[in-house]
């Protein structure tokens, strides 16, 4: 994949509340697209919705004990990997639709960075064209490793 953009500084974005999912594909993103592409709070509770009411649709009146298994976000503003992965996979770079896979330790394409998820909390490792750097929201800065 090429670059759309000049390169730029990579700049990082806090969290206000528990976004941390959320801040952590924007600071990834926000080196490779335009500002107004960069997913929102808005468009992960509705992906969140979406995946919820897709699957409670599957479930017959035996299964509804099983509906409390189908929370793709929490009150504290935590998201689950499916509804990163499908804000994700809504863009596309060069042309190319982006994706959020499972790393295996198997390089097969080349990757635009990480989202890593420790205990409760997300961040990114971004992989600019000048060096890898570490993007968490609850940092003061964007960190060069």
């Amino acid at each position: 994949l090429h670059r759309l953009l000049e390169p730029v500084q990579p700049v990082l974005e806090y969290q206000t509340s528990r976004e941390c999912a959320v801040m952590a594909l924007r600071n990834l993103l926000r080196y490779w697209l335009r500002a107004n592409q960069l997913p929102s709070v808005a468009e992960f509770m509705g992906v969140a919705t979406e995946l919820e009411g897709a699957e409670m649709g599957l479930l017959d009146a035996s299964d509804q004990g099983q509906s409390q298994d189908l929370h793709r976000f929490s009150a504290r503003g935590d998201y689950n990997i499916d509804v990163m992965q499908r804000v994700v996979q809504r863009r596309t770079l060069d042309g190319q639709q982006l994706s959020l896979e499972y790393w295996d330790g198997q390089v097969t394409t080349r990757e635009l960075g990480f989202v890593i998820h420790a205990g409760d909390h997300y961040w990114s490792i971004l992989n600019s064209q000048h060096a890898w750097g570490e993007m968490d929201s609850l940092q003061g800065s964007p960190h060069t490793m």
